[in-house]
């Protein structure tokens, strides 16, 4: 509707512009016409003129007029665009994640939370590419640490003890790599799945897949922010040339790390794809990706 109203507005300057050098034409035509009698009135084509001119002026008017809404219009889209920038970067502020990690059960906040995200989507690959499924039980790793570790602690040689601390890092790692199978519900029939695919893009949109389905609950004001900006900025906009500008002034603020998650997220989520296609967000993103 928003496009349909843009067409009419534009097509009826397009008509006043015509009827004026259509009047201005007529009145060039009557004025050869009415002098090239021999009897001409010059009174009449005065009266003749000053209609042409009363026309002509109430449709500058109405141009005059219309232009001074557009530039209203302007206004307000921009007032109402960098009122959703600034309460996006509110909820920006609010974003908040418990890491619930293996050795670290603190908190990420704000645009931390990016990286973070991408750093759990490393670990989930790391484990993927385990030699063999290890489950998700680590019983048998924590108390095989404690048999080294207390076998390290007895013998005085340097070789035992190397050997010792081979065998506890071995451990240390599959546990880890079974703590994170329990955290994303990484299954052996996901981790046949992913050792399936031969493709290194397409593992590691599998990897995405699973870490974003995991932290999705968390970021759904994030996502529906940008969504509702996209939108404003597609049905208002009054001049769609000009819609990459407003779109570099949105990601003006994000990181290298946030606009990453957003492209990938977008594969993840086809609709939110769809959603920063609109707005030319995508291209947008990609080439300030290949700029850092």
């Amino acid at each position: 509707m928003a496009n349909l109203n843009k067409f009419c507005h534009g097509f009826t300057d397009i008509i006043a512009f015509i009827v004026i050098a259509v009047l201005i034409l007529c009145a060039i035509l009557g004025y050869v016409f009415i002098t090239s009698l021999n009897n001409w009135d010059g009174s009449c084509y005065g009266s003749f003129i000053s209609g042409v001119a009363a026309i002509a002026n109430a449709i500058l008017l109405y141009l005059t007029l219309r232009r001074q809404g557009r530039s209203f219009k302007q206004e307000r889209f921009e007032t109402t665009f960098f009122n959703l920038l600034s309460n996006h970067e509110k909820v920006v502020e609010r974003l908040f994640i418990e890491k619930n990690n293996e050795n670290d059960n603190g908190f990420t906040k704000n645009r931390q939370i990016f990286d973070y995200i991408l750093q759990e989507s490393k670990l989930i690959k790391i484990a993927l590419s385990s030699e063999k499924y290890l489950g998700q039980d680590t019983d048998i790793e924590e108390l095989g640490i404690l048999y080294w570790e207390e076998k390290q602690y007895q013998t005085n040689k340097s070789e035992k003890q190397k050997l010792c601390k081979e065998h506890i890092n071995a451990l240390e790692r599959n546990k880890s790599i079974k703590f994170y199978n329990a955290k994303f519900h990484i299954t052996e029939k996901l981790y046949n799945k992913y050792n399936s695919l031969t493709d290194q893009t397409t593992k590691d949109l599998f990897c995405n897949k699973i870490v974003f389905k995991y932290y999705e609950p968390y970021m759904i004001n994030y996502l529906h922010s940008i969504k509702e900006i996209l939108k404003y900025t597609n049905d208002y906009i009054y001049r769609k040339k000009s819609i990459s500008r407003y779109m570099n002034i949105f990601i003006t603020s994000m990181s290298y790390k946030e606009l990453f998650f957003i492209q990938n997220y977008a594969k993840y989520n086809k609709r939110f794809g769809k959603c920063i296609e609109t707005c030319k967000l995508d291209k947008i993103i990609e080439a300030e990706l290949s700029n850092k």
